[in-house]
């Protein structure tokens, strides 16, 4: 719990110092950066939408990151674009 009171004041702090639009938002300016090992992901693309496909954990992965593309839909409803995994029935 004290790493996150931590995080949040830290952020709260850079955003007072630098900004809220220079700081862009990411897994580089959190503090479990350096504890989570590096994993290889794969760029692919489904619908013209790029996608980054990896077989470990999304913590240090571009967005948007998945795990799989096994029944993965993408629906846009009103400008949004939503990735659904369906359920097989």
């Amino acid at each position: 719990m004290e790493i996150f009171l931590i995080y949040i004041i830290t952020l709260i702090v850079t955003l007072a110092t630098l900004g809220y639009r220079s700081i862009t938002f990411n897994f580089l300016h959190s503090p479990f950066y350096y504890w989570v090992k590096e994993q290889q992901s794969e760029k692919i693309e489904i619908d013209v939408y790029g996608l980054n496909l990896t077989k470990g954990a999304c913590w240090n992965i571009e967005l948007t990151c998945i795990r799989g593309t096994h029944n993965l839909r993408i629906k846009v409803r009103n400008n949004y674009v939503f990735f659904v995994k369906e359920n097989e029935k």
